[in-house]
């Protein structure tokens, strides 16, 4: 998602709903937004279905890559 998302969505969310009840599917669409702003594609809804409404233990796992020089990082 990146901190720039992270930031747009927590400020559009706190805007939107101050002093307001919410679901958690009005916290995860602000982020959806800020995302799309941003010309991201994230499927939040899968993660959220997978993360937290799903029982058991989740497993992360890293890759590593060199490329150009530079160490890529990401989680599975």
């Amino acid at each position: 998602m990146g901190e720039d998302v992270l930031k747009a969505g927590m400020k559009a969310y706190f805007e939107k709903f101050a002093l307001k009840n919410t679901e958690l599917a009005d916290f995860m669409g602000c982020f959806q937004e800020a995302a799309k702003i941003k010309n991201l594609d994230l499927d939040l809804d899968s993660w959220m279905q997978s993360w937290l409404q799903t029982s058991g233990i989740n497993t992360l796992t890293p890759q590593i890559t060199v490329k150009d020089g530079k160490y890529i990082v990401s989680i599975n």
